[in-house]
């Protein structure tokens, strides 16, 4: 049936699109930051912070609803159905984590005034990567159950 196979690439594509934006910020620009000064984390972060949420938030929403379209077409095969719970529950959970932990650590950067940021911002930077390498993983894990799921039920 031709909508499953859209059903499919939608949830597929977000997911991609999640995972790789997390594992680009993993892979570039945590990197990246290490090398900045802290007036310059500063100033690259509340740029970041700035331009992203919107469109972060529109992408999970997405990613979710896709997901859960998808889920619903494994009704009648339970393992792949399981797999894309699986995967739904991992976004929302790295969803929640961005919400209790780095949220209020946006926020607090983002009053920084960048031409003197707080003596601990080095503190803050790493707690802000540590964030992000856990839903970095619980993301491209949801990634991957997603697809082993689709690969599966069309094979």
């Amino acid at each position: 049936m031709p909508y499953l196979d859209i059903i499919r690439i939608l949830a597929l594509a977000t997911m991609g699109i999640l995972t790789g934006a997390y594992v680009d910020g993993a892979l570039v620009l945590v990197p990246a930051q290490n090398r900045l000064s802290a007036s310059a984390y500063t100033e690259s972060e509340q740029a970041n912070t700035a331009l992203g949420t919107i469109r972060y938030r529109i992408l999970v929403f997405a990613t979710i609803g896709t997901g859960a379209l998808l889920a619903i077409t494994f009704a009648a095969h339970p393992a792949q159905l399981t797999l894309s719970v699986l995967a739904i529950i991992l976004v929302v959970a790295a969803t929640a984590l961005t919400i209790a932990r780095v949220v209020p650590i946006n926020k607090k950067v983002h009053i920084w005034a960048a031409s003197a940021p707080p003596s601990d911002w080095a503190d803050t930077r790493r707690k802000w990567h540590r964030f992000h390498y856990i839903r970095t993983a619980m993301v491209l894990t949801a990634m991957l159950l997603q697809l082993f799921a689709v690969v599966a039920i069309t094979t």
